[in-house]
């Protein structure tokens, strides 16, 4: 698995949903931010801060989630 975005080429980790998905969060922990790891598993928290995931600050996201929604 790639450590940057494949979009924007900023750096990304990696972990998984609940559900078993793979997800992009950006290094660190942000004010904005979300999520928490639990044994690499993302889950949400309301504590800050806390991990964000890639989505959230990817400049071109928008743009990739617009064109896969036409197909």
């Amino acid at each position: 698995m790639a450590d940057h975005c494949y979009s924007c080429r900023a750096p990304v980790e990696w972990a998984l949903t609940p559900m078993g998905a793979r997800v992009p969060l950006d290094p660190g922990e942000h004010d904005d931010g979300e999520l928490r790891l639990d044994d690499g598993i993302a889950v949400y928290t309301s504590m800050r801060p806390a991990r964000r995931s890639h989505y959230k600050s990817c400049p071109v996201a928008a743009a990739r989630r617009r064109r896969r929604s036409r197909r």
